[in-house]
This record gives structure tokens, C-alpha cells and sequence, in this order.
């Protein structure tokens, strides 16, 4: 490589001298000196001309390589939640650290805050935390990063109070609080899907590669006293959060994104027995029914969240291979029992340790039980995975 440059460079001078000798004897042909002044002076812009061309050529002898990155299939993510972060370095970082080959990123939080600079009318609140989300989804996807929207899609506590009409209330009129003091917003009321639906558009519009709808689902918590309102009487929970997602991907295929559902492990068929047919119910996640329609069905099955005896397990937490194992391979059978084409099943792994579990029944956490998660989830035949920890924290798993 020097010996290349030293040729340019010598070959250069030897260029530049040559003509100038020449010139010069050419030159004493001229009786007029303010010819032969002009005649030089033409010649050393000449030189300078020619000394810039070399060196364009030089800085042109490293081949570059040009070749575009390949992002993964929408079917073999291996995914991790990076929040609000707009620190493309720090994501790309930890992406090759996990192995990682895309990030979920946080569009509308669990406040109701959208979290990044989109193009929506006024009326949305935003907490910009990921500044020119364009050019950080553009960054990501050179490094071959698929990159997905987190939309949490009916818990909310801006709109509820925001707009008339929205809010799940109680008879008396007050706003329902749940057990978790959150709020939800009625998804009985279409004009919240289109609240909704139009941040969904913004972020597919400013280059997401897929829509994640978490928080799609009524609160699991039982209120007798909250008022769904009178449709609520001949459409069922299920009907409704199937009907939203239809709704959402007929309006964002267009755009050319694949669409996702988080949904509770709890709904899968044979994990938890008749409960599944009462959370099922009560949540408006059908299994079946969402697997028939978005791209991705991401069930959470967080050894932590799992009851006590589950899945042959007498402390879940402490065997996250067997749970993961057991819940993915439910999940997988369930959908192959599903005639046509369904989604690919891509589970939710446990990155956090469970400190509020009594201490005899959780463990801490490392990057041994990340492994564990991962393997099991291939070999029950999950179509990739995501690692979830809620601060998106991950130096315990380094």
C-alpha cells in the first residue's frame, strides 16, 4: 500500500518537472515577455490542475465496499428491546453483543406519550426521547438491523383524559384505574383505533420494518362497574381486539411493514387449563384468532409470570428452559393447527430477574438462563425471539 502511494506521488513530481522543463525551453522562442508571463502562469494552474486530479485518484485506490445491508426475515428475528434509546453506536453494540439482529424501539409508551419526532396533528402529547428517528432507523438498517415500532395500543393515561369518548369509565362516570393504577382506552370506540392507527402510519411512514402492538387487550383485572358501552352487548372483547387488528393491517400493509401482536402466554391453548379459556375472555386475545391475522404473534412467557406448578414446573422462575420449551411448543402446535396461512410464532424471553417474588421461589438471572431460553425456543420451533427487559437494561447478562 505505501509503495503504491510513493509511485503516485513520485510519478506526480516527475510529471510536473518534465512539463516545466519543457515549457521553458518552448518559452524562449517568445520575444514577448508578457506572453511568455501569461504563458507561465497558465502552465502553473495547469501543474495545480493536475497535482488534484492525482490526488482525487489517490484517495479512490481503497475500494469501498458498497454493498447494501441484508436485513433478516421477518420469520427469524432475534430481537431485544433497546426502549427509547437514539444512541445508534450503543445499539449496534449491544445488538452484536446478544447476537442480536433487531431492536424493538418504544414509538407510544405506557403514559400515552409518543416518544419520537413523527409527523402527527398536535393533538398527540409527545416526550421526544428518540431524536431524528429517520436518520437512527436509517443508521440501523445499514448495519442490517430490523427495526420494530412498540405501540402500546389501548393502556394510556393522556388520551383517556384527552379526548371525550375515549376512556373505559365506570357507571359513575370516573375513569377506570386498575389494580396497576392504569387507565385504558375503550377500544369499543373506533375513533381510538384511528387515534392509534395514525401513529402506526407515522412510524411506518418514517421507515420502521414492522408494527408491534403491545397492550392490545382489555386489563385483566375484573371492574363489574365498568361501562364498554352499548356495542359492548352484541361484540364480544375477542370480536373487538380481532377487529382492531384486522382494521391495523389492512391499513399498514400498503405501507409495506409487517404487522405484530404481543399477547399474554397465558392464551395459549392447553397452557393453564380452563384459566386460559377465562383470560382469553377477559383479555380479548384469542389465540386463534390473532394467529389468523397479523404477521407475528408474540406470546410473553416470562418464566416469572408463570403460576406456581405450570408446565410440570413447581417454581417456573427457577426453570426457564422447561418453560420456555413447553409454552413454545403449545404455541407452535396450536398454530399449525390452524388451517391457511398464520403467524409465525416469536415468543418474549425473560432478560430481568423477578425481585418481587419471594426470595424461595425466584432466581437471579445471567446470561446462562438467556442461552437456556434461546435454545429451547429453537428446538420447540419458534420462529426467532425477543429479550425483554422492561429498563432496558442488560449489563447483568454481559
Amino acid at each position: 500500500m505505501l509503495l503504491t502511494n510513493f509511485t503516485v506521488v513520485s510519478g506526480r513530481w516527475i510529471l510536473a518537472c518534465s512539463v516545466y522543463f519543457l515549457s521553458i525551453r518552448d518559452l524562449m522562442a517568445f520575444k514577448n515577455r508578457a506572453i511568455c508571463s501569461v504563458l507561465k502562469l497558465s502552465l502553473i494552474f495547469l501543474l495545480a490542475s493536475c497535482e488534484k486530479t492525482m490526488d482525487i485518484q489517490e484517495e479512490q485506490v481503497e475500494p469501498k465496499d458498497t454493498k447494501p445491508a441484508v436485513l433478516p426475515d421477518y420469520a427469524n428475528v432475534h430481537g431485544i428491546y433497546v426502549g427509547t434509546s437514539d444512541d445508534v453506536q450503543q445499539i449496534v453494540k449491544t445488538v452484536k453483543e446478544f447476537g442480536a439482529n433487531a431492536v424493538v424501539m418504544d414509538v407510544k409508551d405506557e403514559r400515552g406519550d409518543v416518544t419520537c419526532d413523527l409527523d402527527l396533528a398536535p393533538r398527540y402529547r409527545k416526550s421526544i426521547r428518540i431524536r431524528n428517528v429517520g436518520k437512527v432507523i436509517a443508521a440501523l438498517r445499514s448495519k442490517g438491523i430490523y427495526t420494530i415500532a412498540r405501540i402500546v395500543t389501548f393502556r394510556d393515561h393522556y388520551a383517556v383524559h384527552a379526548f371525550s369518548g375515549f376512556a373505559i369509565r365506570n357507571k359513575d362516570g370516573s375513569v377506570v384505574v386498575d389494580k396497576e393504577k392504569s387507565s385504558w382506552l375503550n377500544p369499543y370506540n373506533e375513533k381510538v383505533w384511528d387515534y392509534v392507527i395514525q401513529i402506526a402510519k407515522a412510524a411506518a411512514k418514517v421507515g420502521f420494518d414492522e408494527i408491534q402492538f403491545d397492550y392490545v387487550r382489555f386489563s385483566p383485572y375484573k371492574n363489574p362497574d365498568a361501562d364498554l358501552g352499548p356495542r359492548s352487548e352484541s361484540i364480544s372483547r375477542v370480536e373487538i381486539i380481532t377487529r382492531f387488528l384486522e382494521y391495523a393491517v389492512r391499513i399498514l400493509h400498503p405501507l409495506g411493514v409487517k404487522v405484530s401482536a404481543d399477547v399474554f402466554g397465558c392464551i395459549i391453548p392447553g397452557s393453564l387449563g380452563e384459566d386460559t379459556v377465562l383470560s382469553t375472555e377477559r383479555l380479548g386475545q384469542d389465540w386463534g384468532r390473532i394467529a389468523k391475522t397479523v404477521d407475528c404473534i408474540c406470546p410473553m412467557i416470562y418464566p416469572s409470570h408463570w403460576p406456581l406448578n405450570s408446565l410440570g414446573t413447581k417454581y417456573p422462575d427457577k426453570e426457564p428452559y422447561k418453560v420456555i420449551y413447553s409454552a413454545t411448543k403449545l404455541a407452535v402446535d396450536a398454530t399449525k393447527l390452524i388451517p391457511g396461512k398464520c403467524a409465525v410464532v416469536r415468543p418474549f424471553f425473560q432478560a430481568f430477574t423477578a425481585t418481587w417474588l419471594p426470595k424461595e421461589i425466584y432466581k437471579t438471572y445471567s446470561n446462562r438462563d438467556l442461552q437456556e431460553q434461546v435454545s429451547a425456543g429453537e428446538e420447540a420451533g419458534a420462529g426467532g425471539f425477543l429479550l425483554w427487559n422492561p429498563r432496558a437494561n442488560y449489563e447483568a447478562f454481559h
